[in-house]
């Protein structure tokens, strides 16, 4: 029998939660390589590998980032815009959404991103005592206390949904610690918040940690960015890069995704080029604006790069003219710049688009680009830089 269907516990679905920034980390580490896959996809792989359905992943900060590492699995992806207010806004957003994908639910497991060691067979390992002993409260049990990954029961969901604060699922789980059924998982003690992490962990990872190529993926709007800041104080000997190798990837070895409809106006491609390990944080995409198509305004806290490579396009700088783009122009957005960018009015458009990540932040996106600011005249050949 199936443990997440079982007739009594009931339904039981999952919620991933990966919209942190990965301040620490100094770049999203939901994109890190473990054993040669990404944190957030390794997460979703297990938590489709328990049996438990749905699957919910709450993406916050870099979600444009993130989102194209889940790319072909099935699950749903929702975005918590209010991730800097901590956790407990995800569990809400998750929890939210699973409901309304699947409103028979009657248990959720809460699952860190970060947790690589967790496996399918460790979540199984909670339904299947939520089933065998009827307990409401199921969490795994490491380093002497309770954590993540967590079973919580549809008896406690209201609180859940009313939740605050950074704490998350962890004060639930204080508060009702007598009801607790404590499983052991020494695995979930394994998780990955800096640099130094992977490498005192290195040896757990076998070599993808010193195959660091200087790149990440970064598909947002005119986000798909190459980040050239990397920390100097990491791996300043040479000797530990003796086992680094050179990397192709292939063309159309990667999927493509939708440019999402928070960020994006009318149809766009997103194609990944390259994506990094820490401590590299430089990324790059392709991505093709349709007809019409444009980004939000949006920033970028480390500036932006634009390397038009086909069609005719468009660009605008907050409070500046429309300027009409080609191939082999680039446009330069500096630090904080409010700007939006897109095909014109009846040609495509695709670019390269470079950028760097601040704290693991990439972009800041704001409202839409209206179809009278769109509409608004071009620049004149005197006004335009050249």
């Amino acid at each position: 029998m199936n443990d997440a269907g079982s007739k009594r516990g009931g339904k039981i679905g999952i919620v991933i939660l990966a919209a942190g920034a990965s301040v620490r980390m100094g770049t999203p580490k939901q994109l890190l390589r473990f054993h040669g896959v990404s944190l957030i996809r390794r997460a979703a792989e297990h938590a489709l590998d328990s049996g438990c359905q749905p699957v919910v992943v709450v993406l916050g900060a870099n979600a444009e980032l993130i989102a194209p590492e889940l790319n072909g699995l099935p699950l749903e992806i929702t975005v918590n815009h209010d991730w800097r207010t901590g956790m407990s806004s995800s569990i809400r957003c998750g929890l939210r959404t699973l409901l309304a994908t699947d409103s028979e639910a009657q248990a959720v497991v809460l699952f860190l991103a970060d947790q690589p060691n967790v496996t399918g067979t460790s979540l199984r390992k909670l339904t299947t005592a939520h089933r065998q002993c009827g307990s409401e409260l199921v969490a795994a049990f490491y380093s002497g206390h309770l954590g993540t990954p967590a079973l919580i029961s549809r008896f406690y969901f209201e609180e859940l949904l009313n939740i605050e604060g950074q704490g998350g699922a962890k004060n639930l789980l204080q508060r009702y610690s007598d009801r607790v059924l404590p499983i052991d998982l020494p695995e979930a003690t394994f998780d990955l918040d800096t640099p130094e992490d992977f490498a005192d962990k290195g040896a757990v990872m076998n070599t993808e940690i010193s195959r660091r190529r200087f790149v990440q993926l970064a598909a947002s709007a005119g986000g798909m960015a190459i980040s050239m800041t990397a920390r100097a104080e990491v791996n300043k000997n040479p000797s530990e890069h003796h086992d680094s190798i050179m990397q192709i990837t292939r063309n159309g070895s990667q999927p493509s995704s939708k440019g999402p409809a928070d960020w994006f106006t009318g149809t766009v491609r997103i194609d990944p080029l390259f994506q990094a390990n820490a401590p590299a944080r430089a990324a790059g995409a392709s991505v093709t604006f349709e007809p019409g198509a444009r980004t939000a305004w949006h920033t970028h806290p480390l500036g932006q790069t634009l390397i038009v490579t086909a069609g005719v396009g468009r660009a605008q700088q907050e409070g500046g003219p429309i300027e009409e783009i080609r191939p082999g122009d680039v446009v330069w957005f500096p630090p904080g710049l409010k700007h939006w960018h897109g095909a014109a009015p009846t040609t495509a458009m695709t670019h390269i688009a470079i950028q760097e990540a601040l704290d693991g932040k990439v972009v800041e996106w704001m409202e839409k680009v209206t179809d009278e600011q769109y509409a608004a005249p071009l620049a004149t050949k005197s006004a335009a830089n050249v």
